[in-house]
């Protein structure tokens, strides 16, 4: 019986160490998604901005080419 619980463990020790490695790996691979998010919400900011700039400078220019009509 002491040989089966012997077993029992090193099994239990194997699986809790393949659990544990799986869990670090898929917190680094969340970590890296989070990275790329930030780093395509800051993009998709600054062209966001951009255009709102391009908008404001083209709406300015479009007043006035209407005025000197």
């Amino acid at each position: 019986m002491e040989k089966y619980f012997k077993k029992l463990i090193d099994r239990l020790e194997v699986e809790n160490l393949r659990l544990q490695n799986t869990n670090d790996r898929l917190r680094r691979e969340a970590d890296k998604l989070k990275r790329e998010n930030a780093k395509l919400r800051s993009a998709v900011a600054d062209l966001a901005g951009d255009r709102v700039n391009v908008c404001k400078v083209l709406g300015e220019r479009m007043k006035e080419s209407e005025g000197r009509q």
